[in-house]
């Protein structure tokens, strides 16, 4: 591999120069991901690795129309990062906080969120765009748990046994925003948005405890039953002229279903729908009298796909059947 400073060609397995010291890999600013010097584009998510690299068609798509849409944003920062640099060698801290952002990336990947910014040891995530779902408040919390879990394994550089684990704290906030117009020239922040959310996010996090995620309640309504809440009160957050309600999220609840997370026991009537209801009867008669059945329930997210699922369910109520239940991850 050469060296973009010297020229000299180093091994393969060389992460610095063996004759300038200089680095040898380029961290992509969208995913965090570690690219050789030669590199244009990320391996890992496809993001353009030139700081003034011309757009894409697709990137001027994307950013040149303004949109306004629900976001759901994510402060992550490490906890004791200035401690840290008087602890460690410039290049052991370079080497902790690359990790740290690679290992905070791949948990927001993980969950189809999108890193916006590295600023230091914090991070900024959107999740609902450029790509929205449905559980987009959801996904954001349990990328936060899975980065305090995945950064407790963190390990320091031989011979500072001092550092074991990595603590962070996650602010998460949910709100209605102005995203993609930002863009000017010389400008490398193409996700920027507009709005109270990102604001509220950062000062969330500015008030969790070390390795804790806390979030807005607007949030917390959204991510609904799914999780173990602690109400933390209200908190005047600068910028925000009214008091803010906050809650600490303790770890995910233990349910059957996101469905069951959801709604719990609190269900209104079936309404409207008669003749599904009837044909996956039909279907039913059919695999009790021993030919085999197969229903694909398919329609857009919220229209009820589990509610008919779940009133089917309780209807064989009584009647010998043996229920298996898989579910993806979100």
């Amino acid at each position: 591999m050469q060296c973009p400073i010297c020229k000299f060609t180093n091994r393969d397995s060389a992460r610095s120069c063996e004759k300038c010291g200089g680095g040898l890999e380029v961290s992509c600013l969208n995913c965090g991901a570690a690219n050789s010097p030669a590199s244009r584009f990320c391996g890992a998510c496809g993001a353009s690795l030139e700081t003034n690299a011309a757009p894409t068609g697709a990137d001027v798509a994307r950013d040149a129309a303004a949109e306004r849409r629900q976001l759901t944003i994510m402060f992550c920062d490490m906890v004791g990062s200035t401690a840290l640099s008087s602890k460690l060698d410039p290049e052991d801290l370079r080497d902790v906080i690359r990790q740290y952002q690679t290992l905070v990336s791949a948990e927001i990947r993980r969950y189809d969120g999108s890193v916006a910014k590295f600023s230091g040891d914090g991070i900024m995530a959107y999740f609902g765009f450029p790509k929205a779902h449905e559980d987009d408040a959801e996904r954001a919390v349990l990328a936060g748990l899975a980065i305090i879990d995945s950064l407790r394994a963190v390990r320091a550089p031989l011979g500072h046994e001092q550092v074991s684990g990595l603590s962070v704290r996650v602010g998460i906030a949910t709100g209605e925003v102005v995203v993609g117009d930002l863009v000017g020239e010389g400008v490398s922040e193409r996700w920027a948005v507009v709005g109270e959310t990102p604001n509220l996010a950062a000062r969330l996090q500015s008030v969790a405890e070390p390795n804790s995620v806390v979030i807005s309640a607007r949030t917390q309504r959204l991510a609904r039953g799914g999780f173990r809440y602690v109400n933390l009160g209200l908190h005047e957050i600068k910028g925000i002229p009214a008091l803010v309600q906050v809650w600490g999220v303790k770890g995910k609840k233990a349910t059957a279903s996101r469905f069951d997370a959801a709604h719990g026991k609190t269900l209104t009537p079936m309404v409207g729908r008669e003749r599904e209801l009837a044909m996956i009867d039909r279907c039913w008669q059919r695999a009790s009298a021993g030919h085999g059945q197969v229903v694909l329930i398919r329609g857009e997210p919220g229209i009820g796909k589990s509610r008919i699922t779940q009133f089917f369910c309780d209807s064989l109520k009584g009647q010998p059947h043996q229920r298996l239940q898989y579910q993806c991850s979100p």
